[in-house]
């Protein structure tokens, strides 16, 4: 039971960890668009 509880939280951890990398890279590639469209 214990293990599974924190085998879930280190899941929740590393999920959270890589949806905010995953936000930066997206949020990264937009500006970079962006610029771009208006470099243009």
């Amino acid at each position: 039971m214990n293990n599974r509880v924190s085998n879930a939280f280190a899941f929740i951890l590393f999920s959270a960890e890589f949806s905010s990398v995953l936000g930066a890279v997206s949020c990264y590639s937009l500006q970079s668009l962006c610029f771009l469209k208006i470099k243009t």
